[in-house]
């Protein structure tokens, strides 16, 4: 993905579609060490002070190097996201592990993998947190949320604020690795009810399955189970209610941050439909994308 990243290309976009604000982004579990050599996919706009971030990040150590790294326009707040009221925080030898569910062991075993990086090290009591009863913040227009298989919990507080969010990136499970996590069948039900669609996977991460004859085979005819993986669903960009500013923020997130750039010259061709951009201005997009 890292060949589509153009800053100059996002920028003259946004030059192009001159939204009212900068677009708004919300990230929830926004550890910069679960995968330090990660970007989060939104980064471009950010580096370009292009958008707006407000984080969250219950655990200390990934809190306080947020703290040393933002930026002007970057916003975080030390606060475990949920429906409200009290939880419980597994602790997990690997803090990319821990989450509000205790680990689901069948599917360690079946892996048989991962299991120091799963060996529980505390709880932690805490307060959840809604993001719609939160002072200061605002609507969202993206939503990226990974907090190990609790996602649905934690936008079900945030409803209101993300009334109005074209996209919604958060990570997907298929194979069970917390007891009670709904996994992408209740994710993709939650999402689809709150007026999204799946549009594409960002990437989808596989893994090998214990069985007897373990370290004979080549690994290319292996790594086939499905773990998981981040998805992109987007609100229905043909729809007779996506606001002129939506449709402009989507384009710039289909620029910018999943590379769809078909889904980008679609809502560019609506806004011109409705005299907000023109021809040449769709051309001069084009031309920087196949020049």
């Amino acid at each position: 993905m890292a060949d589509h990243i153009d800053p100059a290309r996002s920028t003259a976009l946004v030059e192009i579609l001159r939204p009212e604000r900068r677009p708004r982004i919300l990230d929830v579990g926004a550890n910069p060490l679960a995968n330090p050599l990660d970007r989060p996919p939104y980064q471009t706009l950010v580096e370009q002070g292009l958008c707006e971030v407000w984080g969250f990040e219950p655990q200390e150590s990934a809190y306080r190097e947020l703290l040393r790294t933002r930026r002007d326009n970057e916003h975080y707040l030390p606060y475990a996201i949920g429906r409200g009221g009290p939880a419980t925080l597994h602790v997990f030898r690997n803090g990319a592990f821990s989450s509000m569910y205790p680990i689901h062991p069948p599917s360690i075993d079946f892996l048989d993998r991962w299991r120091d990086e799963t060996t529980l090290v505390e709880t932690i009591d805490m307060e959840t947190h809604r993001i719609d009863d939160l002072p200061g913040i605002v609507d969202i227009d993206l939503l990226k949320i990974d907090c190990q298989g609790y996602e649905v919990e934690a936008m079900r507080g945030a409803e209101k604020r993300l009334a109005g969010a074209v996209t919604i990136i958060p990570e997907v499970r298929f194979l069970q690795l917390y007891d009670n996590e709904p996994n992408l069948c209740g994710l993709d039900g939650y999402l689809r009810a709150q007026g999204f669609m799946l549009h594409k996977f960002l990437f989808v991460k596989s893994t090998l399955i214990n069985h007897s004859r373990f370290g004979r085979l080549p690994k290319e005819l292996t790594v086939n189970q499905a773990v998981d993986g981040d998805a992109v669903y987007i609100r229905n960009p043909v729809a007779p209610e996506m606001t002129t500013e939506q449709l402009k923020n989507l384009a710039i997130f289909a620029d910018a941050v999943f590379f769809s750039f078909e889904l980008a010259i679609r809502c560019l061709d609506i806004l011109a439909a409705r005299g907000v951009v023109t021809d040449a201005d769709i051309q001069s997009y084009v031309d920087r994308l196949v020049g």
